[in-house]
């Protein structure tokens, strides 16, 4: 049961894919609020690293199948709300909470994970964006890096850093259960970059994909720092 709740919502996983298109919610609230004060400390912290945006990401609440996620075409930062999710993601929070780390409810957990700790992730893609790095990365580096960004942003305020093992593992400790969906012969990331359009719909298949890329950007985190990946960004993309 917990199993098919889990990879239920995996197939609307945040960290792809442009929100569907449905009518805003009411923007002056705590959640769009809340969005905007990681957008804020987000950006402060690239402009520390002596790096200018190029744009600053608008944050759009817009509850939808794809949770939260960063669109090119308008440079926004989409959340959604709990509140709003259909009852089958409603319940897969539930069960995810019940067997978490953080001791959360189900709404609870739904803000831990889609609404706070990937909104740097997402981040990470309006940067990829503002200077066309993302045009030079498979789909693979792509999703790594920017859970790298994300590690790499929370780990500058010590109290952050000290609680991002349990947050980290909140996220990944379901996912790497599900079933290697790897064929014999074939690496994780030649998988992922040739077959993702068949991945994408298939939930077992993704939801592992996700936690993949999570604790491999989890176990290199040490590679480089946040102003690292920033500058990294910032540099001309070479084809």
């Amino acid at each position: 049961m917990l199993k098919s709740a889990l990879v239920t919502a995996m197939a609307v996983l945040v960290i792809h894919g442009p929100a569907l298109a449905q009518e805003s919610e009411p923007p002056a609230d705590a959640l769009q609020a809340h969005g905007e004060r990681i957008r804020d400390r987000f950006i402060a912290a690239v402009r520390d690293c002596g790096v200018e945006p190029t744009f600053v990401p608008a944050v759009i609440v817009r509850t939808s199948p794809s949770l939260a996620t960063y669109s090119s075409a308008d440079r926004a930062l989409y959340l959604s709300r709990y509140e709003a999710l259909p009852p089958p993601i409603q319940a897969t929070m539930a069960a995810w909470a019940q067997n978490g780390m953080l001791g959360l409810d189900a709404a609870g957990q739904f803000a831990e994970i889609f609404n706070t700790l990937v909104v740097p992730h997402e981040l990470g893609h309006a940067l990829q964006d503002m200077w066309g790095r993302q045009s030079v990365l498979d789909r693979w580096d792509r999703e790594t890096e920017a859970n790298r960004i994300a590690l790499a942003f929370w780990s500058l305020d010590p109290t952050e850093a000290e609680r991002l093992p349990t947050r980290v593992e909140n996220v990944t400790r379901f996912l790497s259960r599900l079933p290697d969906p790897v064929p014999e012969g074939r690496s994780p990331r030649e998988h992922f970059n040739t077959d993702y359009q068949a991945l994408v719909a298939d939930p077992q298949a993704y939801g592992w994909f996700q936690g993949a890329l999570m604790q491999t950007a989890w176990e290199e985190r040490d590679h480089r720092g946040f102003c690292d990946l920033v500058r990294l960004n910032a540099e001309p993309a070479k084809p």
